[in-house]
């Protein structure tokens, strides 16, 4: 089972990527352990590489870009992450301290804007 659409046809000289979300594994799991009696609730993030990644890149996009994106991808699949402080909201108030990492909650509930991005409220 997957969460998104290939639109690529619709726009074609708009359309940069998406993102793909394959459920597939984890739908089995689920119902594993829903049959085993063993299912719980909780909250399920996926990441990338691991059920989430990007859809193919549009006819736009330039080779140069889509290679330096997928190489940062490359890295965030084998650990590295973006999200590692400091990092200031646009109002300069540090969220992410030196050296820290947000977890993916944070991310899920990241709910301001950083440093350098004007027109947003933090």
């Amino acid at each position: 089972a997957m969460w998104n659409t290939d639109i690529r046809r619709y726009g074609p000289n708009a359309y940069v990527s998406s993102i793909i979300i394959d459920f597939k594994d984890f739908y089995v799991d689920q119902v594993k352990k829903r049959l085993a009696g063993q299912w719980t609730s909780s909250e399920n993030l996926f990441a990338m590489g691991k059920g989430i990644d990007r859809d193919a890149w549009g006819e736009k996009v330039p080779a140069d870009v889509a290679k330096a994106a997928d190489e940062v991808r490359q890295k965030i699949i084998n650990g590295w992450s973006p999200f590692t402080g400091e990092i200031k909201d646009s109002t300069g108030k540090v969220r992410v301290e030196a050296g820290k990492t947000m977890t993916d909650l944070d991310l899920y509930y990241w709910d301001w804007s950083i440093e350098g991005v004007s027109g947003l409220s933090a």
